[in-house]
């Protein structure tokens, strides 16, 4: 717009630009002014902005601007680069100044007048002074050259024009009466000689657009041509100026594009001085500036007898001339304008077949089909739209008017509907499915530097035209249409933070063994898929979070300084978060729903050198930029911790997540409850986040600060202010552990559900009446308590039963430990239950093993019909200690000690990994007595490795979930082979129970605690975290050539971090090498 692109082709431009980024949009072109809307199909959600600029030329900044777009189209520079050549291409000064152009507009007018208006030799200079002067031309280039979807807006300049010729000639008539009327010069130049005009005028009008000497020469040329056709047509076509105009601007139409395919020059701005050329001779072959002079004669000399308004009759005569003046000139306009955008379609048959052409026109038509996604409305309007849709959901589930319960007939409607269509699925087999998370870092070497690299969408596009990936299927499906084949392609998606990537297999796997060998590798590839479309210094790293996030460097590249109306951060840019319009409706939402900040505060780890007490040095408590920044002065900020202010911490964090599909709705409520009970030991087991924004921490996990980051209670429904305008006192966040059991089991007893669980009576009641049992209608009733945090106006004016989206606005926003998920509408999945908790390990082979692990529990389970079940109160306090230092050697946690049925069946496998005999039931039966004896505090290596000795009332110890999966191997008949191989994974999961080998976090904290730059007062500062960083990248590559992150690191890598004996011993206590010949 800035600088003269087609305006017809604004909109192409922008949709292809959009694809390449991967970000869904759709726009609109007005004159000098563009709609941009961003659209997330996902959520049905879309942000609409307002570009508006005065459209101009300038033809070397316009190539400037092209070569900067095609590089980024075509991936040889990412977005962020070709963002900061924009910014750099707005600041660069003209080519040429305001004298230049004054003296070139008077050069073109003197060297327009022979070839366009058959002018003398001694014309030229009055025509020079002229132009000077009044900078007409100017005037017209700015109508004309817009293009035809700027017509009427040049139309209404011609009026303008056409009746100023009329009035400027008579006022000079009225001064000189001895003006000539002459129309036609005497003695032009003759017609061949008016070719040598056109290479002065086009290189004047290039100056003057501010071009650049290399584009004069085929400038030159393609505006000779199309005068030279022009003008030969016209003697052919006398009478009729759309022909020759049709003819000269196709000539200039072909040739530009011939130049833009063959020497990828910029077509646009080779033409538009050729199209200048065009103008000025179609407005002198209409003679519709010659009829300005006739109209001037009648008013000076009154030729049909009336120059003064007596009546209507005489003054609408002399009106209706002076206005056919006006109107010959806009007329020409036209006859101009039709005659050069009319070679658009000519141009389009001849360059492009129709095959061709309906491909294109077909993937505009695909873009269209979508249905509009709607508006995200701000939290005071969505709040009230949520209460309207609640009611109108108790008013049709009921079919009579009730209170603004707070939930909606949508919402019901569809779960009711999903309920009924799917309660009665059935599935063969099961198949599951994990889920890696990236930071995607830049290590900068020669500063020792580790920043976030901002890229997610150019890494995404660069997989996405990757030709070899794209015949092999496609991997982003967010830009490309995926297709799944035997290469089992992974898959890539864009996460919450700008710089995580998100992968996911190619395809499900099953429970057959040799998939589940096939994990780690599988994982591996990948990370190098992902690798080799990074910059050569970015890498992707699975840590959970980034150590020094929202520290007071630039931590980010390219940076952006802390600000933004979204994230409203002391320590973060919105520009951190990906910019599809569910992240940042969602993180003002949640802030503008809670009334404040969110308010994270993480105790600090206390070291020999650490304040007493400690404030958070980062914090700025005279910050004035938003009303929120008030919270900091109001005590957000607590003593003793580290304090962080914006949802990005906490979704800003990496996590391994487990989707297993059950085979019908039976086992996957089973899998739900027993597997809640093993989420707080998985989340101690996997420890990995001692460090935030810069500092060590007093607590290993993630999970408590993405529950704070996404909080969006109010303070009444956090109890710190008596209920007045909401309804409950809600005691956890949208982010928490599970608070409800589901399964139909006779073994599920009343008492170990939450007894403060709250739930929403009237949704309870309209579920069980629409045929769910009543345990699932509770499940639901509970979760949808919450409000929907994005409301899109556009869904309140339609219902599709065969979708979720309502449906689902409310169950993925609640992010339970343990999630439990219908089947979608449009695909043949089964029910499916998401095992959440488990952090982020740094080598593939943890990961692998974790998942493998995870996994054949969840066999064992439903193969020995085992009872996991405790108090849901237990899990929750379980779930808070995990987050304790070391929890994994130091804690003890409730679980239940005895996981099998009174009625025994002999099954092989014990606590000590011997074939001696275990007794499991023939079903199971409803147990007896009181609930606080079926359960003990236990260690993590009682829980995974088993209990040997006895418990004091003479029961025997828990066997331990590594020995209950060591039976189920056994009962299964697994090869030797293959045994071994697992064995690798189960080993590393047993001595990570056992302390022999150490988990993430403790050795991230002593790594730091024992650097040469670490001062004891733990602030984790810039090189040394680029050593941690480094030293993690390592650790990844050494594990992924050793076949395990273990293999005889400790003896191999000499860290520059590590300073001592001490700490080698330390490091090769973590990396422990491993001997298979003893697997």
């Amino acid at each position: 717009m800035a600088y003269g692109a087609p305006t017809h082709r604004l909109e192409e431009y922008m949709r292809s630009t959009f694809t390449v980024l991967g970000v869904q949009g759709k726009f609109l072109f007005i004159p000098g002014c563009m709609f941009v809307s961003f659209e997330d199909h996902e959520t049905r959600t879309s942000d609409v902005r307002i570009v508006r600029n005065e459209h101009s030329v300038d033809l070397s900044k316009l190539l400037e601007m092209h070569t900067i777009y095609k590089k980024v189209n075509r991936d040889k520079i990412g977005a962020t680069e070709g963002t900061q050549l924009l910014k750099e291409l707005f600041l660069k000064k003209l080519e040429n100044g305001p004298r230049t152009l004054v003296l070139f507009y008077g050069l073109a007018s003197a060297f327009v007048g022979p070839f366009a208006f058959g002018s003398r030799l001694i014309d030229m200079p009055m025509a020079f002074v002229l132009a000077i002067l009044c900078g007409a031309l100017k005037l017209q280039s700015r109508n004309i050259v817009a293009g035809s979807v700027r017509m009427v807006y040049a139309i209404i300049y011609s009026l303008f024009l056409g009746f100023g010729i009329t009035i400027g000639t008579a006022f000079y008539a009225a001064l000189d009466r001895q003006a000539t009327s002459e129309t036609v010069c005497r003695n032009p130049i003759s017609g061949y000689w008016k070719f040598l005009f056109i290479p002065p005028f086009t290189v004047c009008l290039i100056v003057i657009n501010q071009g650049k000497f290399h584009q004069m020469p085929v400038m030159v040329l393609i505006s000779l041509a199309g005068y030279v056709v022009n003008f030969f047509s016209s003697l052919k076509f006398p009478s009729n100026v759309q022909v020759s105009q049709t003819l000269g601007a196709l000539t200039i139409g072909l040739m530009g594009n011939l130049y833009s395919r063959v020497w990828e020059g910029v077509s646009a701005a080779a033409l538009l001085p050729a199209i200048f050329v065009q103008v000025p001779s179609g407005l002198a072959a209409s003679g519709s500036l010659i009829s300005g002079l006739t109209s001037a004669n009648q008013i000076t000399n009154g030729t049909n007898g009336a120059t003064t308004v007596s009546n209507g009759i005489q003054a609408g005569t002399m009106t209706i001339n002076i206005n056919s003046t006006v109107f010959n000139v806009a007329y020409s306009m036209i006859q101009v304008a039709i005659g050069i955008t009319s070679r658009d379609g000519f141009q389009i048959r001849l360059q492009h077949p129709p095959d061709m052409l309906n491909r294109e026109i077909g993937t505009i038509k695909l873009d269209d089909v979508y249905i509009a996604i709607g508006t995200p409305l701000a939290w005071p309007e969505a709040q009230k739209k949520a209460d309207q849709v609640r009611e109108w959901g108790i008013e049709v589930a009921t079919h009579q008017a009730q209170p603004s319960y707070e939930v909606g007939s949508y919402i019901l409607q569809q779960l009711l509907a999903i309920w009924n269509r799917a309660k009665g699925k059935e599935r063969d087999m099961l198949l599951w499915g994990d889920e890696i998370e990236y930071l995607v870092v830049k290590y900068d070497d020669q500063d020792r530097k580790v920043r976030l690299s901002l890229r997610q969408a150019d890494i995404l596009a660069a997989l996405a035209a990757d030709e070899e990936l794209s015949k092999k299927g496609g991997c982003v499906p967010d830009l490309q249409k995926v297709s799944r084949n035997m290469d089992k392609l992974p898959v890539f998606h864009p996460e919450f933070g700008r710089f995580m990537l998100e992968s996911t297999p190619g395809k499900p796997w099953g429970i057959g063994f040799k998939d589940l060998l096939d994990v780690e590798p599988n994982m591996k590839w990948r990370r190098q898929i992902a690798k080799d479309h990074m910059e050569a210094n970015e890498v992707p790293i699975t840590l959970t979070t980034f150590p020094r996030l929202g520290t007071k460097d630039d931590f980010t590249s390219p940076y952006f300084p802390p600000s933004g109306d979204k994230l409203r951060s002391q320590f973060l840019p919105d520009e951190i978060a990906n910019p599809h319009i569910r992240f940042p409706t969602l993180a003002a939402n949640i802030r503008a729903r809670r009334g404040r900040k969110v308010e994270i505060n993480v105790p600090i780890f206390k070291d020999v050198n650490t304040s007493v007490p400690f404030r958070d040095p980062t914090v700025n408590y005279d910050l004035h930029n938003w009303l929120e920044d008030d919270d900091v002065r109001n005590g957000a900020a607590k003593d003793d911790h580290v304090y962080m202010d914006a949802m990005a911490f906490g979704m800003g964090s990496c996590c391994l997540q487990i989707t297993f599909q059950a085979k019908n709705i039976t086992e996957g409520r089973k899998l739900y409850d027993q597997l809640s009970p093993l989420g707080p030991i998985m989340l101690a087991l996997t420890a990995a986040t001692p460090i935030y924004k810069g500092f060590l921490v007093d607590t290993d996990v993630r999970w408590n600060q993405i529950s704070r980051a996404v909080d969006d209670r109010t303070a009444e429904e956090l109890g710190e202010i008596p209920l007045k305008h909401n309804r409950w006192r809600i005691p956890k966040s949208r982010y928490a552990s599970n608070s409800t059991y589901i399964s139909v089991d006779p073994r599920l007893r009343p008492e170990y559900h939450d007894p403060d669980l709250v739930i929403d009576p009237a949704i309870q009641e309209h579920l069980e009446a629409g045929g769910m049992d009543s345990l699932l209608a509770t499940h639901f009733a509970h979760l949808f308590i919450r409000d929907p945090i994005v409301v899109f106006s556009e869904d309140l004016n339609h219902l599709d039963l065969d979708q979720t989206n309502h449906f689902e606005n409310i169950q993925s926003t609640n992010w339970q430990h343990i999630r439990f998920k219908p089947p979608p509408a449009d695909a043949d999945i089964g029910w499916r239950v998401e095992f959440r908790p488990m952090e982020i390990q740094m080598t593939d082979f943890e990961n692998a093993a974790f998942s493998i692990f995870i996994v054949l529990v969840t066999r064992a389970i439903l193969s020995f019909e085992l009872n996991f079940y405790i108090p849901i109160r237990r899990t929750t306090e379980n779930m808070e200690t995990a987050h304790n230092r070391d929890a994994v050697l130091k804690d003890r946690f409730y679980f239940r000690r005895d996981p099998f049925p009174l009625r025994p069946v002999k099954i092989n496998g014990s606590a000590s990994g011997t074939t001696t005999p275990m007794m499991l039931p023939s079903r199971p039966p409803t147990p007896t007595g009181p609930i606080e004896d079926e359960y003990d505090l236990m260690s993590i290596d009682e829980i995974i490795n088993g209990r040997t000795e006895s418990y004091d009332d003479g029961l025997p110890g828990f066997p331990g979930l590594i020995p209950l999966v060591e039976s189920y191997l056994n009962s299964v008949n697994v090869d030797v082979e293959t045994r071994c191989d697992l064995a690798r994974y189960l080993d590393l999961i047993r001595k990570r129970a056992s302390g022999q080998l150490w988990t993430g976090a403790k050795w991230i904290r002593e790594f730091v605690r024992t650097h040469k730059e670490y001062k004891g007062d733990s602030m984790v500062r810039e090189g040394l975290c680029y050593d941690l960083l480094s030293e993690v990248k390592k650790v990844e590559v050494l594990g992924s050539r050793g076949g395990g992150p273990m293999f005889k690191v400790g003896a191999e890598m000499k860290s520059a971090a590590l300073d001592g004996d001490s700490a080698r011993s330390r490091q090769e206590h973590v990396f422990a090498s491993r001997d298979e010949k003893a697997l």
